[in-house]
């Protein structure tokens, strides 16, 4: 795969020169956040389109062959929550109804939207969660789509970051976040 050098790219809002080649766009887009490797694909270039096809192929293969998928962790999650008290049972369908892949999340994606999230405001008492999604949030703990005992199913609270197997009858403070695989 050839690369021209001395391009311009515009990167974070800015042109800037890329005379780094391929391995500079790789560190660029390792360095990113998550939610802004799209962004360095969809903003690439600013001259000619066929050079722009070019370079987003280029780092899309850049991507692949570091293991990285699209969006980071390969999820897209929902815009919020479902808004209110729910069990396990209501929950699962719930997200089931939003259309074709949404479910309920597992525990480890949970907790990686938490180990690699920001600080923001969800739910009641100005509690602050650790959430890596742009999500809006009602509430700090979720269900998971992972079953514990008999009758019982993992929870996670984004403030302390800890997984909790509750009753699927349970709903007080517990919600519905989903997602689904891109």
């Amino acid at each position: 795969m050839t690369y021209e050098h001395n391009k311009f790219i515009k990167y974070n809002g800015k042109c800037q020169k890329d005379n780094q080649g391929e391995s500079g766009l790789l560190q660029q887009a390792l360095s990113l956040p998550i939610r802004s490797v799209d962004e360095l694909i969809r903003n690439s270039f600013m001259h000619n389109e066929y050079s722009r096809v070019k370079k987003m192929i280029s780092v899309l293969f850049l991507l692949l062959l570091s293991g990285l998928t699209w969006g980071g962790d390969g999820l897209e999650w929902a815009d919020s929550d479902n808004g209110k008290d729910i069990n396990w049972y209501k929950a699962t369908q719930y997200c089931a109804s939003n259309g074709k892949g949404w479910r309920l999340p597992t525990e480890a994606e949970l907790l990686a939207n938490f180990q690699s999230g920001h600080e923001k405001l969800c739910g009641f008492y100005s509690a602050k969660c650790r959430v890596s999604s742009n999500s809006r949030l009602t509430g700090s703990a979720f269900w998971t789509n992972e079953e514990h005992l008999s009758f019982t199913a993992w929870s996670v609270n984004l403030i302390s970051g800890s997984a909790i197997g509750r009753n699927v009858e349970h709903r007080s403070h517990l919600r519905a976040l989903c997602v689904r695989r891109l």
